[in-house]
């Protein structure tokens, strides 16, 4: 799930998704922690991830290490270790 943030109603949906990438937020985001609550990789506080990640694109999302690559486009998106957007 590519968001802006999710909200305590948006809940619901976390079961049926494979990971979590958000635009706003940091580590104790509402969307950190139920990704936490289900076990789903999370990456959050990307302020372009909504631009940069559309509907159908294939991406791997590596919450340990902070790292969101888009296999369509073939780019890294975010890392932690630059802390900024590629």
């Amino acid at each position: 799930m590519v968001c802006d943030a999710i909200d305590p109603i948006m809940t619901f949906v976390i079961p049926l998704v494979a990971a979590i990438v958000e635009r706003r937020g940091g580590m104790l985001i509402h969307g950190a922690k139920i990704a936490r609550e289900y076990g789903l990789p999370c990456v959050t506080g990307i302020p372009q991830a909504t631009e940069f990640i559309k509907t159908g694109d294939d991406i791997t999302v590596d919450g340990y290490f902070g790292l969101v690559i888009n296999h369509t486009e073939l780019s890294l998106i975010y890392s932690l270790d630059n802390n900024r957007c590629v």
